[in-house]
């Protein structure tokens, strides 16, 4: 039976349970229940992937990796009390859209159409059938989403349950059901870790059409195009692929594969993967090597479509920044600056409260690539290159929103102190601190004027004054350009 004090996040309009509106319109409105994974009761969760290939190939997979913690979380300085978290998730894994779906038939068809297959690797095709769906929830997606709230509870639960209040997280989500299954899940995940009930105000779903502005989505900048992008990729695909290509062709012959059918073979990899939650007989057609040179492929097709390398595409996450500052500053959103705020939401206290302790956004990955970029993260100190990978390159697009991939932005009241940091002893300025992780990794912060490396820590006001981009006017600048067409 279902209740909404401890329940599943369905869509049940006869059991009074409705997790899901828009408030777009103002109006609440119900839709199929999602896909549907339980973790076991209790506080404890075990901070591990899901495992479902080996590293050498899940961690190499680009923006289709299944999610994985890049480090071990560690908790801030003892000496600190965790006063606020926001936390901005991608969408647990899924089917292929439906253009790279019928991409992938085109591919497989060529192979099944072989002559012969000289290696046993290929044996498995002869029986293969395609199965896929379009764009939706795969339950290995809801399983990774349910986890992820639970490992949440576990972390920040006491945000929540705050001596006898209950503060409940304020969630939101676009309306992709992609989207909206993942915060169903994770709000499962969560709910299920605790041990007493609680209460959690139904999430907000932001439509993602060009004409409502969304800082969850990146529909709203008409002029940008995938053109850098995919010239960015052409370039390099043609350092390292054509080999790979021959190889193929020369244990399949008559398949006539081209280049870009063995780009389409390294997601059949990844997307039969997650489908299956095991590793697909598609992943023996390439070596380590290969992974590690595909993986660049895909570092350059996000860095240069909503990352640093469109000018066009930081731009697009310069909302969503300056509504984190709003959250961690408790102040209204600066809505002078022309971006992808809507102004309707963000001005009204029950659409962006400003009093909660916990907010959870559920996204997409190229918006995260745009706030992750807008925000001064993961940047090189030049343009990738398109002719060779970047050896330790701070962009490696599987640790920043792979699957169910998540930004984590912390905020800390610490007293002034002097702290054992390990290798000497530090002061800790009085204050309140930001700290920031993406796949568990503390992130740097090169923006920074006062920060305390120890801990990963960068001092609130500088934190502020470190994200000029989204505060001023090279922001409306900027922004205009989405609509010079």
């Amino acid at each position: 039976m279902i209740n909404w004090t401890k329940c599943f996040p369905v869509f049940d309009v006869s059991g009074g349970c409705h997790l899901f509106y828009i408030l777009a319109i103002f109006s609440v409105t119900t839709r199929a229940a999602p896909q549907k994974v339980f973790v076991s009761g209790g506080p404890h969760v075990d901070n591990s992937t899901l495992d479902i290939v080996p590293p050498y190939i899940g961690h190499h997979l680009g923006q289709d990796s299944p999610y994985f913690p890049a480090d071990n979380y560690i908790r801030g300085p003892d000496e600190c009390t965790l006063r606020q978290v926001n936390m901005i998730y991608r969408h647990g894994a899924r089917f292929p859209t439906e253009r790279v779906g019928r991409e992938l038939q085109q591919t497989l068809a060529k192979l099944k159409a072989a002559d012969k297959f000289a290696s046993p690797d290929f044996e498995f095709l002869r029986n293969y059938t395609y199965s896929f769906g379009e764009y939706t929830l795969l339950p290995y997606g809801a399983k990774e989403h349910t986890l992820a709230g639970a490992v949440a509870f576990e972390r920040y639960g006491h945000l929540v349950f705050n001596n006898t209040t209950r503060i409940p997280p304020f969630i939101r989500a676009t309306d992709a059901s992609r989207v909206m299954d993942s915060a169903g899940n994770w709000s499962a995940g969560f709910i299920d870790a605790s041990p007493s009930t609680i209460e959690f105000t139904p999430p907000l779903i932001i439509p993602r059409t060009p004409e409502f502005n969304n800082t969850l989505d990146n529909h709203n900048c008409p002029a940008i195009t995938k053109t850098i992008a995919v010239k960015a990729q052409a370039s390099y695909s043609s350092t390292f692929i054509p080999p790979i290509t021959s190889r193929l062709n020369s244990l399949a012959p008559g398949a006539a594969l081209t280049d870009v059918d063995t780009v389409h073979l390294f997601r059949f990899c990844a997307f039969d993967s997650v489908v299956i939650e095991a590793t697909s007989p598609f992943c023996r057609l390439f070596s380590k090597d290969e992974f590690r040179a595909y993986e660049y492929y895909q570092d350059l097709g996000k860095y240069y479509f909503t990352g640093y390398g469109n000018p066009l595409g930081p731009v697009q996450g310069i909302g969503y920044v300056n509504e984190l500052l709003a959250r961690l500053t408790s102040t209204p959103v600066n809505t002078l600056i022309d971006s992808n705020i809507n102004r309707t939401l963000d001005g009204s206290h029950a659409t962006f409260p400003l009093d909660r302790t916990l907010y959870v956004d559920f996204s997409h990955d190229n918006q995260i690539t745009a706030i992750v970029s807008a925000m001064g993260l993961h940047k090189p100190g030049e343009d990738l290159p398109t002719s060779h990978p970047v050896k330790d390159s701070p962009w490696v697009y599987s640790r920043i929103a792979p699957f169910a991939g998540r930004l984590v932005v912390e905020k800390y009241s610490c007293p002034g102190s002097v702290l054992s940091t390990g290798d000497g002893r530090d002061t800790l300025k009085d204050g309140e601190w930001v700290r920031i992780l993406n796949s568990d990794v503390v992130l740097p912060q090169p923006g920074c004027s006062r920060w305390w490396a120890a801990a990963g820590l960068c001092e609130l006001g500088a934190f502020v004054e470190s994200q000029a981009f989204s505060r001023n006017t090279e922001a409306v600048d900027a922004w205009a350009k989405c609509f010079a067409m």
